[in-house]
């Protein structure tokens, strides 16, 4: 208890002494049957005793039934007899049936005391922060911003909602600098499965969350991302299915359900957003995605440097977005033929005009063509497993 947190303290306090409660009821319950049993064993020895005596008492002599009326104590150790015999049978079967509960008794009750009782390590010492135990402070929750004017420019998610993002304004010398983070969630290669992504946060804005927790590298907790705690950090939401890179004029139409294929136009009415609140003037620019996130980043990497400042720096992270054209064990190559069906549905040839006509739709989405044509930095973290 005294090792926890301030705040946590007084929850485990209480938490003990229900322990301790249900301990002492279990070692009450023990006394009861304890005592239930010397009784029924007193009374059975009181009725072989009359029986006894019933069958084989003799009159005491006159000299022994005198000594028992003049002695003063007489009655009250013939009364105490029984009793001092029953508190020793019951100690006998505690001993045999309750000894390691009546220890523990006293032990849960020592220990309690002596933490209830002791002043708290922390009586002396001023607490200097108010952090959980983890050593930080609880993530900040961010709103979400719906794009103004998305609809009018056709820029909205698969069910036609305006697109979002959460942004956190940076500060001190942080002010001037701006991570970006494309949000991740796979991708959806017929109507089937986009219409299931549009009944989530990943397909229609009507599902996201109001508020986003801003935890790892869009923290601005100095103790848990000491690089970019004071930077603009903004987190894009994925709600197209094409990692930001379908642009269908026509809006798809199946069993009257309306299907709209903007990834690309979203992107453009994100960072147009973004550009008025102040990334046009940013020093450094920082762009991040995680999964088809991370593919995003590969697609807009170059989109993003001629956004900034020619002065600026900008550097590009894909996270865990490198996917490889090969066989699986089964010889074929699921991921061609799962882009390729992405691909034909957002017509994606539209937006990797710099691919060779003879290859298959699905190739062009894949991250080892598409970060060929980049000049600018790129960092890639893709795990082994």
């Amino acid at each position: 208890v005294l090792l926890a947190p301030p705040r946590l303290r007084s929850h485990q306090v209480v938490s003990s002494i229900v322990r301790l409660a249900h301990v002492l009821s279990s070692l009450l319950r023990l006394i009861k049957k304890g005592h239930r049993e010397v009784v029924a064993d007193a009374a059975a020895a009181r009725s072989t005793s009359t029986n006894h005596r019933s069958t084989r008492s003799l009159p005491l002599p006159p000299v022994a039934t005198s000594l028992s009326l003049m002695h003063p104590l007489s009655s009250s150790s013939a009364s105490a007899a029984p009793a001092t015999h029953r508190l020793r049978l019951w100690w006998r079967r505690l001993g045999r049936r309750g000894a390691a509960g009546a220890a523990a008794f006293a032990f849960a009750l020592l220990a309690a005391a002596f933490f209830l009782l002791s002043p708290s390590r922390d009586a002396s010492a001023p607490s200097t922060s108010s952090y959980p135990s983890y050593g930080h402070r609880l993530p900040t929750l961010v709103d979400l911003t719906l794009v103004a004017g998305a609809k009018e420019r056709g820029a909205v998610c698969l069910d036609g909602t305006p697109p979002g993002y959460h942004w956190l304004p940076g500060f001190g010398e942080g002010s001037d600098k701006w991570l970006l983070h494309l949000e991740g969630g796979s991708w959806c290669r017929n109507l089937t499965w986009c219409a299931q992504r549009k009944e989530t946060n990943l397909g229609s804005s009507d599902h996201m969350e109001r508020r986003a927790e801003f935890v790892g590298i869009l923290s601005d907790d100095e103790l848990q991302n000491p690089d970019f705690y004071n930077w603009n950090k903004v987190k894009v939401r994925y709600c197209d299915g094409a990692s930001f890179s379908g642009n269908v004029e026509e809006e798809f139409q199946e069993d009257g359900t309306p299907f709209f294929f903007r990834g690309q136009r979203i992107w453009e009415a994100v960072m147009s957003e973004l550009l008025s609140k102040g990334l046009s003037r940013a020093k450094e620019a920082f762009l991040t995605g995680c999964s088809a996130g991370g593919l995003s980043t590969y697609i807009h990497c170059d989109d993003f440097r001629a956004l900034v400042p020619k002065a600026s720096t900008v550097k590009c992270l894909a996270d865990g977005g490198f996917f490889l054209d090969v066989e699986d064990i089964s010889g074929r190559r699921y991921m061609r033929g799962f882009y390729n069906d992405v691909a034909r549905l957002q017509d994606l040839r539209k937006k990797f005009t710099h691919c060779s006509s003879d290859m298959e739709p699905g190739q062009v989405h894949f991250s080892t063509g598409s970060c060929k044509r980049h000049p600018h930095p790129n960092v890639h973290s893709q795990s082994s497993i």
